[in-house]
């Protein structure tokens, strides 16, 4: 897989990124890439509320630090005023704004692989015994009167990005974070490679 425009610092597009995520088999909270308000709209009623927005931009990496994220987007209004404030906010900084389905319940975990240049691909979380021997593993069972999470697609979505970074060697880093992981399933909401 050959990749294109990078930032400067050397990271792909949040929307490129989640491709590749989607081709490993990754779930990807539901999102869709609009250039305007209209394009905004259209997204959000196949969606449905609530929703998140983020800024694509070559120029700025960590979005949500610059308030180039909106959480908790619960209807039309609000999705006018935020859409319509990240374009004034950005101007020419950004491609088009990520409009996504927001995932309200579930444990925020952090997923990512680096490729050493002396020892090749490491994963900072690997699978099922793993899992198990993590400090917050009782919690990730269901713990307090809270439900779990479903450990079997947790640990396929480590599994995905172990062979990601082995089968793409151009990718230095991949930092899935968070991943937001319920009794359903695991969900991408948000990703970051560096080649």
């Amino acid at each position: 897989m050959k990749f294109s425009e990078t930032s400067k610092e050397g990271f792909i597009s949040e929307d490129k990124a989640f491709e590749i995520l989607k081709i490993y088999g990754f779930n990807v909270a539901p999102y869709g890439i609009a250039h305007s308000l209209d394009e905004a709209i259209i997204i959000s009623e196949s969606l449905g509320f609530p929703l998140v927005l983020k800024i694509i931009s070559k120029e700025i990496i960590h979005k949500f630090d610059v308030g180039g994220v909106r959480i908790n987007i619960k209807n039309f209004e609000d999705l006018k005023e935020n859409y319509l404030d990240l374009e004034r906010s950005f101007k020419d900084k950004i491609e088009g704004i990520i409009v996504q389905k927001m995932i309200k319940e579930g444990y925020e975990l952090i997923l990512g692989a680096k490729r050493d240049e002396k020892f090749g691909p490491i994963r900072e979380f690997s699978a099922y015994r793993m899992i198990e021997e993590i400090k917050g593993y009782e919690i990730l069972k269901g713990a307090r009167g809270q439900k779990g999470v479903n450990i079997e697609k947790l640990a396929e979505s480590i599994e995905r990005i172990s062979q990601l970074i082995v089968d793409l060697e151009d990718i230095k880093e991949i930092d899935i974070n968070p991943i937001i992981a319920n009794e359903e399933d695991s969900f991408v909401v948000d990703v970051r490679i560096k080649l």
